[in-house]
């Protein structure tokens, strides 16, 4: 058995998957659904939405005239009849390809960008979608939390929740060895997007959360190209957490693999 952790696939999960054997497990950590890829402005928005006025849009973005990008994107989106029932069906057939594709155990967490309905509808059999589930898997405990709690460049995606359904989703898995979460903690550095060169709002709860239950892992995603991408906290020396951002897998298209007797980890490079 192979256990492997992907975050943010973003539509890319067929290379994935045909690297996958039947007897893997997989946990992705959210953001299945390519929305936007900001690189070449590929994804949902753009099938229906002109790429001059998303590029407009994101070049507000990073001038951090964040009003004014909510307002454009608004006013280009209101001007296409069903544009959300248009995304969502596609969305939905993008979900229904992801699922069918996976040939082994399979645990899903959503990001803010995934629609929590469309995956709960789809997944079943092998593939599992947790809200706030603890797994066991070879006697390791693995807490999986969706979610993604709203900060200062959230546009009201799908998959955000708030800092209190959050906070009492980690409350109610309790003490794990592996902790799954979409967002990053309130750690500086692993918040910044060096690419987009932006801060975004990381997770104070789920920093309270590895201090108070000391998990050896703390597993996560959202940020795709981190100032930092892992930190190990050795306050409590007999019992040192580790952060690992697992990466963007659209851009990186590799995986973590985590042994499963030692939880020890290693980067398996899928593309």
């Amino acid at each position: 058995m192979r256990l492997l952790v992907v975050a943010d696939m973003h539509g890319a999960f067929r290379p994935l998957a045909d690297f996958l054997r039947s007897d893997d497990v997989l946990i992705s950590l959210g953001d299945h659904v390519n929305v936007l890829d900001y690189k070449d402005l590929s994804g949902l928005l753009s099938d229906f939405i002109d790429q001059e006025t998303i590029a407009g849009t994101l070049s507000l973005i990073q001038e951090k005239k964040l009003d004014q990008a909510r307002a454009a994107m608004g006013k280009a989106a209101g001007s296409i009849p069903d544009l959300f029932s248009k995304i969502r069906q596609a969305a939905q057939e993008m979900v229904f390809e992801m699922v069918s594709a996976f040939p082994c155990q399979t645990h899903l967490i959503y990001g803010n960008v995934d629609f929590p309905d469309i995956l709960r509808s789809n997944v079943g059999g092998d593939v599992r979608l947790h809200e706030a589930d603890v797994v066991d898997i070879n006697r390791w405990r693995f807490g999986l939390v969706s979610g993604h709690p709203p900060g200062p460049y959230s546009f009201g995606m799908p998959g955000e929740v708030s800092s209190k359904v959050f906070a009492q989703r980690l409350h109610d898995i309790g003490a794990c060895e592996v902790l799954c979460v979409h967002s990053p903690p309130a750690i500086d550095g692993m918040t910044y997007d060096v690419v987009a060169d932006r801060d975004e709002q990381g997770s104070k709860d789920s920093l309270y959360y590895a201090e108070l239950h000391r998990p050896r892992l703390v597993l996560f995603g959202h940020i795709h190209q981190p100032k930092v991408a892992e930190y190990v906290d050795r306050e409590v020396d007999t019992d040192p957490v580790r952060y690992l951002n697992v990466g963007c897998f659209r851009d990186t298209g590799r995986a973590l693999q985590i042994d499963s007797e030692t939880l020890e980890t290693q980067w398996v490079q899928i593309t």
